[in-house]
């Protein structure tokens, strides 16, 4: 009598559920795609790259130029390069150096690079830059940066890897020693290499040798001037900029608002 009742009782078991409806199968499926595109991208945002040179500076401010760059990185899984040393004969080429470095960082696949001057800082509460890489995109550009009353400011400067931005960095390099120890030259930085590229005159050394000094031009800076997008300003703002939307503070002087 007991296997009866046993037998009896596996018989009693309740039938499997059925399969899920159509609706649910649709609704986890769709659940799957968005977390696709949401680590696509996070993938996109980690192919930025991050990229400074920072050189004659003392030991404890070169380590915190690392850390603000580092972090801001970490925040948004950019990547982050980061290249100090103390002051020695090279770094009176450093600001060239970010050139080559943004050059071999677009070569070995980075999809965007973002150069930060040393002495800008980058907020705590600076966000993503996906939004400005897509503008780069929908606007057709390869490159965006600010200006100032004296022509292009080079102190943040965001790249798209495109060959056309390639191009133009191969011709800016080749022209560091021509455009450094040119006569009258008012800066030997690199900042002189964006006016080559784009054909801008409007150059001044504290704004005194402004409308008579010129400097030469790319026989491509047309083309060169047409890649060239507007970076939003709130990524390089100057130390008394009042603007409530600051991500970057360039304390050397970035555009005025």
């Amino acid at each position: 009598s007991v296997y009866l009742c046993r037998r009896s009782h596996k018989a009693q078991r309740p039938p499997p559920p059925p399969p899920p409806h159509s609706m649910t199968l649709r609704r986890r499926m769709s659940r799957g795609r968005s977390a696709e595109r949401r680590m696509s991208t996070a993938k996109k945002d980690a192919a930025l790259t991050v990229l400074t040179v920072a050189c004659g500076y003392d030991d404890s401010l070169r380590a915190w130029v690392a850390q603000r760059i580092r972090a801001y990185a970490a925040r948004h899984d950019y990547t982050a390069q980061v290249f100090l040393r103390a002051w020695d004969e090279r770094c009176d080429s450093s600001s060239w150096e970010k050139l080559n470095r943004t050059r071999a960082a677009l070569r070995g696949g980075a999809p965007y690079v973002l150069t930060v001057d040393a002495d800008a800082v980058i907020l705590p509460t600076a966000g993503s830059l996906r939004d400005q890489c897509a503008a780069l995109d929908a606007a057709g550009k390869t490159w965006a940066m600010s200006d100032d009353e004296n022509g292009p400011n080079g102190g943040v400067v965001l790249y798209k890897n495109d060959a056309r931005t390639l191009a133009m960095l191969d011709e800016m390099a080749a022209q560091e020693q021509a455009l450094r120890s040119a006569w009258l030259a008012p800066f030997h930085w690199e900042q002189r290499a964006f006016m080559y590229a784009i054909g801008s005159s409007h150059w001044a050394l504290k704004n005194r040798l402004q409308g008579w000094l010129s400097l030469p031009s790319s026989p491509n800076s047309a083309a060169y001037a047409a890649t060239k997008g507007a970076l939003d300003p709130q990524w390089n703002t100057r130390l008394d900029d009042a603007s409530p939307r600051r991500s970057i503070v360039h304390l050397a002087g970035g555009p005025r608002a």
